[in-house]
């Protein structure tokens, strides 16, 4: 209920606290339903040794009788998957689900702080589908909030890992020697202070309404991404974009090894090479910034490429990549 579902206090569509009399937040569910909760859900059991394959009923082992969940009675001898069932249409039907849910999609693919408005015709679409993700994802990704260029209330913070993904991506790596696979892979914990599957607990690396100190929760703005994202950990992700950018970019016609990520940016060799550094521009702008690069950036790129000579223009290719996948333009999506 906490994590997936209803969330641990009422809401309103637009996503806000419910409060009370004394201005308090109002639980969303108490100890009793927990504990009927906890009753519904027995009689589950792994299928034999297997860790992937769908946990099997076993109605043996299952609690048969009656429950109230969440002010809803649960009928007695209802089998385990029977019940099951009855149980996710409850928490469907909350009324704290649509914005709960909406609000922490918005969250992870849009903006760290959704506009109410925003949450609650995306809670709309989630009510009217019951619950059709593939609706509720195309709503967040297609409203008209997402437009808004250079709003606070339209932007979040790249999460480590998910910055490296898009840059591996975007790049076109590949492993050497003929393989499909990286056989001895980074250590993603020490560089990104993340690895799928690796958080802490189950309340994920960060909690969503997370913010650092300063400017941010000063204004009542969340940045959960800044949990794990710090001096340290901004040195040893910038040292891998480093290494990708420089040593793969360069080595990839004269290492075999299946142990490393190589690239070869070859449209953009080609332009700097040509010395078409407007388009080498625009293609970096496309490929990570949306299209759009500032003219400080834009500034440094240039004195970058015009500090190599003729024959050296190559080395400046590595450089650019670098330093804009590293730019708060790349960082901070917008």
């Amino acid at each position: 209920m906490q994590l997936f579902s209803i969330g641990l206090y009422r809401l309103n569509p637009d996503g806000s606290q419910q409060l009370d009399g004394n201005g308090n937040p109002i639980p969303s569910y108490d100890d009793n339903d927990i504990e009927a909760l906890s009753r519904t859900f027995t009689g589950w059991f792994a299928d034999g040794d297997s860790m992937t394959a769908p946990m099997v009923a076993h109605d043996a082992w299952h609690d048969m009788g009656e429950k109230l969940v969440l002010g809803k009675t649960v009928s007695a001898n209802l089998g385990a998957d029977e019940e099951l069932d009855v149980v996710l249409e409850i928490l469907l039907d909350h009324p704290n689900t649509a914005p709960n849910i909406s609000r922490l999609l918005i969250q992870r693919l849009v903006s760290s702080n959704p506009r109410p408005a925003y949450v609650q015709r995306v809670a709309e679409v989630f009510t009217n589908t019951r619950g059709d993700l593939e609706a509720v994802v195309r709503a967040i990704l297609t409203d008209p909030e997402t437009l808004l260029e250079h709003d606070l209330h339209v932007a979040k913070l790249r999460e480590p890992i998910l910055a490296l993904c898009y840059v591996y991506r975007a790049l076109a790596a590949f492993p050497k020697g003929g393989g499909d696979i990286v056989y001895n892979s980074m250590n993603y914990a020490e560089s990104c202070q993340q690895y799928p599957l690796g958080a802490d607990s189950v309340f994920n690396f960060y909690q969503p309404d997370d913010s650092p100190q300063g400017e941010l929760a000063d204004n009542g703005l969340a940045a959960p991404e800044f949990k794990i994202v710090n001096w340290s950990q901004s040195i040893k992700l910038s040292n891998v974009f480093y290494k990708l950018a420089r040593t793969y970019g360069q080595d990839r016609n004269k290492s075999n090894s299946k142990t490393e990520l190589y690239i070869a940016p070859l449209e953009l060799e080609n332009a700097i090479e040509e010395w078409r550094l407007a388009d080498a521009f625009r293609l970096l702008a496309a490929t990570f910034l949306n299209g759009e690069m500032s003219s400080q950036l834009t500034e440094r790129l240039q004195a970058i490429c015009e500090a190599h000579s003729v024959n050296r223009r190559q080395d400046a290719v590595w450089k650019i990549i670098f330093f804009t996948v590293f730019s708060p333009e790349f960082m901070v999506m917008e």
